[in-house]
């Protein structure tokens, strides 16, 4: 009952985080996939990626499949076109979290944690690793392979089995790295120590892992076919995307950190003092069991994204998953108390999740879409730099484009403020606010001393439509 209800919570945090915790999420992934489909054209996408052919187009043309299937035979909403996607990830999400549940009871001792099983899933599966799990980004699809590949050699208590795992599970290991790295190619750095390590290990002939890594190497080499298919070119984004960024200082242009700016990150986004015995747990894991297959995935790839200027935390998707490994390895030298404190505290967080937007905005993409007739005109104003707001994601816009002007004193139709300031000009107009981003409570008092703040979005009605 325990292992469905945990179920529940993942495909219900996959519905409930609607949008992108990261653009590239939906830039990336969602738009490419509408190009592909012949919905939009290139101009829907980055200049300079389109130009350059810096991005990859498995992804997206695998979800072009059952996306397209279904929208000829329902006319799906764009909003459940995404939210199906996030359940999938979700989905991939579970085939490895399962079973590491099941293999990390079979450690406990405890008898009286083995009843608490509720605690024991929020402690291996914190809410920044069940977060990540259900997003469409290539980080985290990437990441959902590469750990079901693990999986299937008996990770994270496999020095426990010492047993010779079976070759086929090397081989379907194999696939899975490749679909990985060809989802996203920075998995190379996680997949190529892994097959050094057991070349190290010899749990296998020399043979049957040379073999494994030229099943790897060889569903890498698909990437231009897949890029062909979508462009009727022949090139390697893989290659285009490291050169630009490399040697044509395009990574730079998004800001850089020092070669320690992971750590702040770490415990500027890690949700103190919770951060701190996540951290607690890495370094541990790292030192003393650095000979171990997790371990030296957790050092090496930090060690290869600290040396790179432009640092993300979403670059580290495969080691934050990684953490549910090291917390399963480390539950049983946990008593009852400390696992029900932190595991309650990640449910608690898990709940909150389920019911805020990944990205506020897209509650009022949601709320145009309702009131939208093709032909009407929607009216936005300026901000304090007189910049006027720009709706870009396309894919939420069922007509497309929606026609945008700038509002002024007297118009009759839809109005959508972006900041703080721009609600409280509106509140003295003729308007009536048909939806906030935020709660009201939070803006009626403005505790925060919010002006210009972005994504405080609103949409209205003035006028004689009001």
């Amino acid at each position: 009952m325990v292992f469905i209800f945990f179920m529940f919570l993942v495909f219900a945090l996959a519905i409930g985080s609607r949008g992108f915790l990261h653009p590239d999420e939906h830039y990336q992934v969602i738009e490419y996939m509408n190009v592909f489909l012949g919905r939009f054209d290139h101009t829907v996408l980055s200049p300079l990626e389109w130009k350059e052919m810096m991005r990859p187009w498995f992804q997206p043309i695998v979800y072009a499949g059952p996306v397209s299937l279904l929208r000829s035979m329902t006319g799906l909403h764009p909003y459940l076109e995404a939210t199906l996607l996030r359940v999938f990830s979700a989905c991939l999400a579970l085939v490895w979290l399962l079973p590491l549940f099941k293999n990390t009871l079979n450690q406990m001792k405890e008898v009286k944690m083995k009843r608490s099983l509720l605690w024991i899933f929020s402690f291996i599966a914190p809410w920044f690793v069940l977060y990540l799990s259900v997003r469409t980004s290539s980080d985290t699809v990437g990441a959902h392979l590469f750990m079901i590949a693990l999986s299937l050699l008996g990770l994270p208590f496999e020095f426990r089995n010492v047993g010779r795992m079976g070759v086929r599970n090397l081989y379907l290991f194999a696939l899975l790295c490749g679909l990985s790295i060809l989802v996203r190619y920075q998995m190379i750095v996680w997949v190529g120590w892994s097959f050094l390590y057991y070349l190290k290990q010899r749990k296998w002939s020399y043979r049957h892992i040379l073999s494994a890594g030229a099943v790897t190497l060889v569903i890498c080499t698909l990437e231009p076919i897949f890029n062909y298919w979508a462009r009727g070119l022949w090139f390697s984004s893989t290659f285009n995307h490291i050169d630009q960024n490399l040697f044509h200082g395009v990574a730079a242009t998004f800001g850089t950190l020092p070669w320690w700016g992971y750590l702040k990150i770490f415990f500027k986004e890690g949700l103190p003092p919770l951060c701190l015995f996540y951290f607690y747990i890495g370094l541990r894991h790292i030192v003393k069991d650095r000979s171990f297959l997790i371990a030296q995935l957790v050092m090496v790839s930090l060690i290869f994204f600290s040396l790179i200027g432009h640092k993300e935390a979403r670059f580290l998707t495969p080691t934050l998953f990684l953490m549910s490994y090291m917390l399963a390895l480390f539950l049983p030298r946990l008593r009852y108390g400390p696992v029900a404190l932190i595991g309650g505290l990640n449910f608690l967080i898990t709940i909150a999740l389920i019911f805020k937007p990944a990205y506020r905005p897209l509650v009022i993409y949601d709320a145009i879409d309702e009131i939208y007739k093709k032909g009407q005109t929607i009216y936005v104003l300026k901000d304090h730099k007189g910049r006027e707001l720009t709706f870009e994601l396309h894919h939420y816009q069922r007509v497309h484009p929606w026609k945008v002007e700038s509002y002024g004193p007297g118009v009759n139709g839809p109005v959508v403020s972006s900041t703080y300031a721009q609600y409280e000009y509106l509140l003295t107009q003729d308007c009536a606010l048909k939806e906030l981003s935020y709660p009201r409570w939070l803006l009626r008092n403005n505790s925060f001393g919010w002006r210009d703040r972005s994504n405080i979005w609103g949409v209205w009605l003035c006028g004689s439509s009001k």
